[in-house]
């Protein structure tokens, strides 16, 4: 494994800086994580089996710090002695903690790569202020855009949304990861460790550069209105949900030929006004899969919306083996 003896101390309090060790420690790496008296406060929190204790580990933390060891550091000057001592033999420290936290960390040794992980960074006016997943995400801009496509047409009067689950955190651990990466490989060269200062806010803006591009070279303002795909975009089956993107008539005219596509053509019209109406009726007495084989069987693109059922049965994943069953400590096996 690339990351093969090094060591790293995480110092953690939220999901980002505990991803970003759990890569470096899917990597190879040796990975300490501190902890205080009576646990890492994620150790308590969902989803979790619904009968296990609300004392034992919830699936979040088993996943984010599975191959991972932990030692746990108390206030008192023994402990601070502690985490000074492992910060000294450590490779890499990821921590996402203040100022005034990690000043108790001690000196970092110049063989030593520091990676901070704050909601804003650590410099500039916004560097002290805290944020929910909600402040960060929105703090990127891409939420002014959701819902867009065919949850805008449902919807256009919601007001903008986040997107799923705490997805802004873990952007941000994969870019410290590779930030990390870059540094180990540094100081193969040089002998030396970096400092890695890594937003939260500015790994989402990377992702909605072309947004800003458009705006600062174009000068155009996209709106949710005009993010959508005219008929297509986000469709209902019979057992879910599939995403179709700009289907061109040689596509269409493949389809009303099959024998799926039966009387599709008569219900579209010669003008093809009818074309929405039809698909979406034709797609609502389809499951997803059915619609996906035949759609992308014409070269269309088109994809399902996938429910954890559907990812656990799902071939291409079992054949890459990426789920893995692991101990959730009280014998109970958890994927």
């Amino acid at each position: 494994m690339p990351l093969t003896g090094w060591r790293v101390l995480e110092v953690s309090e939220g999901p980002a800086a505990a991803f970003c060790a759990k890569v470096l420690s899917d990597l190879g790496a040796e990975v300490v994580v501190v902890e205080p008296p009576g646990g890492h406060p994620s150790r308590f929190g969902s989803p979790r089996h619904g009968d296990a204790p609300t004392d034992e580990p919830g699936a979040r933390f088993v996943y984010l710090n599975t191959g991972k060891a932990s030692v746990v550091i108390d206030d008192g000057e023994l402990g601070a002695e502690r985490l000074r001592a492992l910060v000294a033999d450590a490779d890499v420290v990821v921590t996402d903690v203040d100022d005034d936290a990690l000043d108790a960390l001690g000196p970092v040794p110049d063989t030593t790569s520091l990676a901070v992980i704050r909601p804003f960074g650590s410099t500039g006016p916004y560097r002290r202020h805290r944020a929910s997943h909600l402040t960060v995400f929105h703090s990127g801009g891409e939420g002014s855009l959701l819902p867009s496509g065919a949850g805008w047409m449902r919807y256009p009067n919601r007001p903008p949304l986040q997107i799923g689950s705490d997805i802004a955190w873990f952007d941000a651990g994969w870019n410290a990861a590779i930030a990390v990466l870059g540094a180990c490989f540094d100081r193969l060269r040089t002998g030396f460790g970096q400092w890695i200062d890594v937003s939260v806010q500015e790994s989402q803006l990377t992702l909605n550069r072309t947004r800003l591009s458009r705006f600062t070279n174009d000068g155009v303002l996209l709106q949710r209105e005009g993010n959508r795909y005219g008929w297509a975009g986000m469709l209902d089956c019979a057992d879910g949900w599939v995403q179709l993107v700009g289907v061109t008539d040689r596509q269409l005219d493949a389809l009303a030929a099959s024998p799926d596509g039966a009387g599709l053509a008569e219900a579209w019209g010669e003008d093809r006004s009818g074309v929405g109406d039809a698909m979406t009726a034709w797609c609502r007495a389809r499951p997803k899969a059915e619609v996906v084989r035949v759609l992308s069987g014409l070269g269309a693109p088109v994809g399902s919306h996938a429910v954890p059922a559907d990812l656990f049965a799902c071939e291409q994943l079992a054949h890459r083996g990426f789920f893995r069953q692991v101990d959730d400590g009280r014998g109970a096996p958890l994927l």
